[in-house]
């Protein structure tokens, strides 16, 4: 029998246990390099659903990391909720607040936006006097027909508390097919440390985007375009609809947040209506804020040249025209009457015009 042996040198045995032990300590680093690289590479996003409503979103120049989606709503920078069935505005590319979005609420809707509190509003801590805080701070705006109303049945607008997780304090909608905003979602136990107005401002912010307003700081939050409310444009560091500013923005609504409001929903005088003989005397309806009118503006141009101004005062809503008359003279010739409102707060709203031919 043949019998095999193995002889080891002197000292080989502890080369070999040294080389083993080498293998095994590069074998380790290896692994834990490995593990140590995985855990540094962030998760891919997951894509979001392609729809109308996505490409709407990115068309307002909302930066694509900043856009979320749930089940039912794309959520953007956070507090901005659009629903997945909303009606896209015609104007697709749309328009923004001293920013905003381009789809209005609609005049018929403006002057009664009905809100309905939830009853997870008002279990304790009870926000019920937070939301008529911010409801007024709206109300309050004279030469604005933006009038909410707090309801307790059919609603244009439900808020209720949400748990949101930490650094949002709520989120609003935008308005959608002419009808505000339908939901604000306010993370109660979020804020429920920070101060009243600061409380307050929240939902203040949310209903300002339920009307369309977008946030003022808009290159700030990232995103790539934005178009200014007519007459009333570029950055403000005072304004409530700041975004990014949960407890620490400004608390009410500043010069240029209310000039935007006026912009977009000025109350004004309507239905201006002639009578058809002389003298001529025009009527016309209030808009639908009275209490804060000091007067109204009434200039007018007969035959191509103005023939003077006329003051009314008060809520009077008549004027009559008295001017050289002769009959016949001025038949089928223009007449072209423009009212304004001038308010308590100082505002004024725009002119509107009718005109009418002389008999």
């Amino acid at each position: 029998m043949k019998m095999k042996y193995t002889f080891l040198l002197p000292g080989a045995s502890a080369l070999l246990h040294n080389r083993f032990t080498a293998i095994c300590m590069m074998i380790t680093m290896l692994v834990s390099f490995s593990c140590e690289n995985n855990q540094d590479v962030a998760p891919e996003k997951t894509a979001l659903t392609p729809s109308p409503v996505l490409n709407y979103i990115r068309q307002l120049g909302f930066a694509e990391n900043s856009i979320q989606e749930n089940n039912t709503h794309y959520i953007v920078e956070e507090d901005i909720l659009f629903p997945k069935n909303m009606v896209v505005p015609d104007d697709a590319h749309g328009r923004t607040e001293q920013y905003y979005t381009g789809s209005l609420v609609s005049f018929v809707n403006q002057s009664n936006i009905r809100v309905k509190i939830d009853a997870s509003m008002t279990a304790a801590p009870d926000m019920t006097a937070e939301i008529n805080s911010a409801i007024a701070q709206w109300n309050n705006l004279l030469n604005s027909r933006i009038t909410f109303t707090i309801v307790t049945g059919t609603y244009d607008i439900l808020i209720q508390n949400t748990n949101l997780g930490t650094g949002v304090c709520g989120q609003g909608t935008f308005p959608s097919g002419g009808v505000a905003g339908n939901l604000i979602q306010i993370n109660k136990s979020y804020i429920a440390g920070n101060s009243f107005d600061q409380r307050q401002r929240t939902i203040t912010h949310e209903l300002g985007h339920c009307i369309s307003f977008r946030h003022t700081n808009w290159a700030a939050q990232g995103e790539s375009s934005a178009l200014d409310v007519p007459g009333v444009g570029g950055t403000d560091a005072g304004s409530l609809m700041n975004g990014g500013q949960c407890g620490i923005g400004a608390a009410y609504l500043d010069t240029n947040d209310k000039a935007a409001t006026f912009s977009l929903y000025p109350n004004i005088v309507s239905s201006l209506i002639y009578n058809s003989s002389y003298p001529f005397k025009i009527t016309w309806n209030a808009g639908v804020k009275t209490s804060g009118i000091t007067r109204y503006d009434i200039e007018y141009t007969f035959v191509s040249s103005r023939l003077g101004t006329l003051t009314g005062s008060g809520t009077s809503t008549t004027a009559s025209f008295t001017f050289p008359w002769v009959s016949g003279q001025y038949s089928g010739s223009p007449l072209t009457t423009k009212v304004r409102t001038r308010f308590t707060d100082g505002t004024i709203s725009p002119w509107v015009s009718a005109s009418t031919t002389i008999p």
